[in-house]
């Protein structure tokens, strides 16, 4: 997930590696919002539009996380999920994992998202069709199924109009991409990198934090590695106190 080159960039950046991950006041303010959402409706199926616009967005983040959390367990923790914080939505019927959508109508929604966006890399927060993320997330992980022959919902006509589109595959350069993306688009905006928890691209950031930490504490040649890139460059930006 995070290399030396991947530091360098951030690095270049201005990216603040303070830890922003410990808002709890934020997740029990969404929590209540969210089982009172189930109250009024009887569900954790959340619709965005009005005043349920936020609660959406972080209801799709939990769904990213979570994905994330299962589909790379052995790599990295969620700084978002505990175990006991999964335990509890599911408690409240949290549904995780929405139903697949027809593929005709999600590919075709997402050769639009490519002509507006000049790319297949769909954000977190991509309001307009919350459920075109999942898909993408679930077309990648089909198609490492595809590959080892097993069964899944990919054929080769379908591989190859992705690959017309120039649809990336592999789940972390895509995501890194992406995210980089918007932590450029963030510094434009914002004039630095200390983006906060509850930001679309936060949670991202906080994993980069947490790798980061790890990569320090690797061996003698990875801080070989670093200090070559701290000598070409100048030097790392020291974590914020």
């Amino acid at each position: 997930f995070l290399d030396a080159h991947r530091i360098y960039l951030l690095d270049q950046l201005g990216f603040d590696w303070h830890d922003f991950s410990n808002n709890e006041n934020e997740w029990d303010e969404m929590l209540n919002l969210l089982q009172d959402y189930k109250v009024s409706t009887g569900t954790c199926l959340v619709k965005s539009g009005g005043e349920n616009d936020n609660l959406a967005l972080w209801v799709i983040r939990l769904r990213y996380e979570h994905m994330r959390n299962r589909l790379y367990n052995d790599l990295y923790s969620s700084t978002m999920l505990t175990k006991d914080k999964i335990t509890l939505l599911d408690s409240e019927g949290f549904v995780w994992v929405t139903k697949v959508r027809h593929w005709d109508g999600m590919f075709n929604a997402l050769k639009q998202y490519k002509v507006q966006n000049g790319d297949c890399l769909v954000p977190p927060d991509f309001q307009l069709n919350p459920y075109l993320l999942e898909w993408v997330q679930i077309v990648r992980e089909e198609f490492v199924k595809y590959q080892e022959g097993e069964s899944s919902i990919l054929c080769v006509d379908r591989v190859d109009a992705l690959k017309e589109l120039n649809f990336e595959f592999d789940r972390d350069a895509a995501e890194w991409e992406f995210m980089l993306n918007g932590l450029r688009q963030y510094r434009n905006e914002n004039g630095d990198c200390s983006v906060p928890l509850h930001h679309p691209i936060g949670p991202w950031c906080s994993r980069v934090r947490q790798a980061y930490s790890m990569f320090l504490e690797q061996d003698n040649s990875s801080q070989i590695e670093t200090k070559e890139i701290s000598k070409n460059k100048g030097a790392f930006s020291m974590l914020d106190e």
